[in-house]
């Protein structure tokens, strides 16, 4: 009857995040997952949280950006 609980740290995936397809984010997001913040600073993904949308133009020039620096 006992039970064991096992906890290890997330499974962050595998790849660069960026290259991560924005829909999955997104749906992590409306799955409340993560929040825009977390998608937006972890994955370079602009959400508009109210519309619950990709912001695909800024999603785009966010990710240039990073991969530029």
């Amino acid at each position: 009857g006992d039970e064991l609980l096992l906890v290890t740290p997330g499974g962050g995936g595998y790849g660069d995040p960026l290259d991560r397809e924005p829909q999955l984010v997104l749906d992590d997001f409306i799955e409340e997952l993560i929040t825009a913040d977390d998608a937006k600073d972890l994955y370079g993904v602009v959400i508009d949280a109210g519309r619950k949308t990709i912001d695909q133009k800024a999603t785009t020039k966010l990710r240039a950006e990073r991969k530029a620096a």
